[in-house]
């Protein structure tokens, strides 16, 4: 069972407060005040005019079938074999179960002194990675996922379109999109084959009546940015495009090097995209299952918060009391210091989807196409 959700803001005093459980009308008819000024939080987050989410390993936890740090580790030994134990002793690696930190040894061996073994459980080790990241079929319940979407992404048509930075290599959202008949656009073309243009993310959908003369955008749609890649990515030449068979993903594999590899093409484009939406007034950056420990995502989030008075930040994360990450301790102590633009969550990706307010109903051709792929099965 689920802990009890825990708030911490400046309307708790910088202290971290359990929601009550159940309904207002299950509690006496009143409504709690922490839990009333959490909603209002939530409430004018979603309005703002440049809605954010930063996703993390965090909020496929509960999927079956997708990994956790645990489970790659033991992915990664396995895929060792024999050498394994080797290896870890040639890079100098004997103590603990780290992924990133040992393929990072690993990386750093083979730059310097670089042998057949280590370079041969570099390449296991990634296919491993890879395959584990390939979780998601037609089965995998990606409803969390869809509710997200419905609640966050389909926004005012004057307001703009909300955009998702995320750090997982897997296809969550694109999967999730197609169910919840949203469009993504997430850098490449609708053409075949996909091919990757910075440009794109300048592109938007419109609805035309049949005489051409009044167009609506299309409610339906969202940016996603892959920040460390994706399983369907795949290098032809100088082309990006995309191929859900490809046997050599564009990955920013977990270890050290990631600020560095973070600067080439295509991760530069959207690193600069992150950076810059961090920067605009009146944004709002929703940070879900992420520990923030990735130093080229976590400063240009802590130069944001120091800089930008605008910028309102809620940070979920069921381990968040005992974070101590450098940009979760400056939350802390700004929230203590009464910073009414920051708010701590302690939850799980689903307990936090279900607090969303859903500010912006389904359509009345929504509905019926719910009724007719209903009907249909």
């Amino acid at each position: 069972m689920a802990e009890a959700i825990r708030v911490c803001s400046a309307e708790t005093k910088g202290e971290w407060i359990a929601l009550p459980e159940g309904a207002p009308e299950q509690q006496g008819g009143l409504p709690d005040p922490i839990q009333a000024a959490l909603t209002s939080a939530l409430t004018r987050a979603m309005l703002s005019p440049n809605l954010l989410i930063l996703c993390g390993l965090g909020t496929t936890r509960h999927i079956d079938g997708a990994p956790s740090m645990g489970d790659l580790w033991k992915g990664v030994e396995a895929a060792g074999g024999s050498e394994f134990a080797t290896v870890r002793e040639t890079v100098g690696y004997t103590e603990g179960s780290n992924v990133e930190a040992l393929l990072s040894r690993c990386q750093v061996a083979e730059d310097f002194r670089p042998t057949p073994s280590v370079e041969r459980f570099i390449k296991a080790a990634e296919a491993e990675i890879t395959a584990a990241c390939r979780f998601v079929d037609d089965a995998t319940d990606l409803s969390v996922h869809e509710t997200l979407l419905r609640k966050a992404a389909r926004r005012q048509d004057h307001l703009p379109r909300l955009r998702v930075f995320s750090t997982n290599y897997d296809m969550c959202y694109e999967r999730a999109a197609v169910r919840a008949r949203f469009v993504v656009v997430d850098g490449f073309s609708f053409s075949t084959p996909q091919e990757y243009d910075d440009g794109h993310f300048d592109l938007d959908i419109v609805r035309r009546t049949n005489d051409g003369r009044a167009q609506t955008y299309h409610p339906n749609v969202f940016h996603l940015h892959k920040l460390h890649g994706s399983v369907d990515w795949t290098q032809e030449g100088r082309r990006l495009l995309k191929d859900s068979a490809t046997q050599k993903p564009i990955l920013i594999y977990p270890r050290s090097d990631k600020y560095r590899s973070s600067y080439a093409r295509p991760f530069i484009d959207m690193m600069s995209r992150f950076q810059f939406a961090l920067r605009a007034p009146d944004a709002s950056l929703l940070v879900l299952g992420s520990g923030l420990c990735d130093d080229h995502i976590a400063q240009p989030l802590i130069s944001a918060i120091r800089s930008n008075t605008g910028l309102k930040l809620v940070i979920v994360d069921p381990e968040w009391e005992g974070a101590t990450t450098e940009a979760h301790e400056l939350v802390k102590d700004l929230i203590v210091r009464r910073d009414a633009r920051l708010l701590g969550l302690a939850a799980t990706f689903e307990q936090f989807v279900t607090l969303l307010p859903d500010l912006v109903p389904e359509t009345t051709q929504e509905v019926h196409e719910d009724r007719r792929r209903a009907s249909a099965t």
